[in-house]
């Protein structure tokens, strides 16, 4: 449900990082993911089962590898059971 769910993500924009605040009101398959402004997957943190109550992501705005990505536009994707959100990141020096 839509309305069980709320999702913020702080500072934005950001320098250093980013925190993506997923709070659940009951036990929920939750995948998040971070893509590029072109569509291409450039960081997963997770495609697990989690616990009612808040979850906080940070993104330190590096890939998959620990290596630093390009300033700009980014995209979180979160799913949630049938709950999908999209919000804007963008990454500045």
């Amino acid at each position: 449900n839509e309305s069980e769910i709320i999702v913020t993500n702080y500072p934005n924009p950001f320098t250093s990082f980013t925190t993506i605040d997923i709070e659940l009101l009951q036990i929920s398959n939750v995948n998040l993911e971070i893509y590029n402004f072109s569509g291409q997957k450039v960081y997963a943190f997770t495609n697990e089962r989690l616990s009612a109550g808040r979850h906080s992501f940070i993104w330190k705005g590096e890939d998959e590898n620990g290596i630093k990505v390009k300033n700009g536009i980014y995209f979180y994707w979160l799913n949630i059971g049938h709950f999908e959100k999209t919000g804007k990141l963008i990454l500045m020096d």
